[in-house]
């Protein structure tokens, strides 16, 4: 059998990186991701396929496909394997691996249905569940973490206040929170009336104040989930900061 190799192709040993299963588990990997990408080290299924379940790898396992050359541990086909994972996992049994990853979190102030929502609006970019609690953190608390450089080059851009102002005086006393579905209608409606701003612009202004980012969640599901009272707080919190001239 050949060996475990290293990306420079030299033995895999501790100073690649975390060798026991106990960091795996840690870092947010998930049993059948590693098991899958483990059995394709130096074996490969007659149909070239490389996402398999256990049942599968069983079934199709032979020795003589095991191959006597050397097998590279390649991290980045790991991630992308294990985000696969991710992304096809049912919801409902995805939100329950993820709970481990989510202890810091008043997860209380969502029910079932919300939180679900929630990892469906974030998990498309995840590659391993220990980067959930970044990814989900603006779903959380009263007030939002403004990035310095998402202050400066979009919350400070000159449309940017003219938008949230527009966003506080015509967008939040009106807007139905039911739905992801009746926000986006109403977020629509607003971006268009604020022409002849873009619509990036429009966007961008109001997730910077609400999320504290220019990238995430969709802002529909985002606005829905954090809720009419946080957005209206994140959106006066921007302004006043805005007016200090200042990110915290």
């Amino acid at each position: 059998l050949g060996m475990i190799l290293a990306p420079d192709r030299s033995k895999l040993s501790k100073r690649h990186g975390a060798t026991a299963v106990s960091q795996f588990v840690d870092d947010g990997y998930l049993p059948e991701a590693l098991v899958n990408f483990l059995a394709l080290l130096g074996w490969s299924s007659p149909d070239n396929r490389e996402i398999l379940a256990m049942e599968e790898l069983i079934g199709l396992f032979a020795l003589e496909r095991v191959a006597h050359g050397g097998a590279v541990f390649d991290r980045d086909k790991l991630d992308w394997m294990n985000g696969h994972y991710i992304r096809h996992m049912p919801t409902a049994e995805l939100l329950e691996r993820s709970m481990p990853y989510l202890g810091s979190f008043n997860l209380a102030h969502y029910d079932q249905a919300k939180l679900e929502t929630m990892l469906d609006a974030v998990k498309e970019p995840l590659t391993k569940l220990g980067e959930l609690p970044d990814g989900v953190r603006y779903f959380f608390g009263e007030g939002v973490e403004v990035d310095a450089e998402v202050f400066r080059d979009v919350l400070q851009a000159p449309e940017s206040r003219q938008v949230l102002e527009a966003f506080q005086r015509d967008f939040l006393p009106g807007a139905d929170f039911a739905s992801p579905e009746t926000v986006q209608a109403a977020v629509k409606n607003f971006a268009n009336a604020q022409k002849p701003l873009k619509t990036k612009a429009v966007m961008w202004a109001v997730r910077a104040a609400t999320t504290g980012r220019v990238h995430g969640a969709d802002l529909s599901v985002s606005l829905y989930l954090i809720g009419k009272e946080r957005v209206a707080k994140r959106v006066e919190d921007a302004l006043a900061r805005l007016k200090a001239g200042s990110v915290g």
